[in-house]
């Protein structure tokens, strides 16, 4: 298998599907290693997490389900893991809600806070640059002097 259909040298968050059957959530690069005999590609994964899915039974019959992030390697004080492309199954992008999730698992920052450091009101002067009407006059004073602007 070559992932030519990834982005390589590009930091990315991704979903990657293991052959040993493990799902990991990482922030990686895709790296083609010439200097490798036989040449090969290798994933880099900073901070690598799974996911976890758990059901729980409510009173009243009603059922509970979710999902949760851990570490990769629970024992591990190490935080940058490499992968050989033959170990890894497939591979997707993440969508921009979990980024947010496993940033805020990263940080230990609730996702809403996260979300809000993003947003930003506006104010008159960021990216103002005029009214329309300052505009117009602008330009047709340039036309109509096209050597002084």
């Amino acid at each position: 298998m070559t992932l030519n259909y990834a982005k390589h040298d590009e930091e990315f968050y991704g979903l990657f599907k293991l052959v040993s059957g493990e799902e990991l959530i990482a922030k990686a690069i895709i790296s083609k290693q010439e200097d490798l005999d036989p040449a090969e590609e290798l994933i880099f994964l900073s901070n690598p997490v799974t996911v976890e899915f758990f059901t729980k039974e409510l009173d009243g019959g009603k059922i509970a389900k979710g999902m949760g992030l851990s570490n990769w390697m629970q024992m591990s004080d190490e935080d940058f893991f490499i992968i050989k492309e033959k170990d890894l199954i497939s591979l997707a992008s993440l969508s921009k809600q979990y980024i947010l999730m496993y940033e805020a698992y990263l940080t230990g920052t609730p996702p809403e806070a996260l979300t809000q450091k993003q947003r930003k009101d506006l104010e008159k002067n960021m990216g103002y640059l005029g009214s329309i009407n300052e505009a117009r006059m602008l330009f047709e004073k340039i036309y109509n002097n096209p050597s002084q602007p």
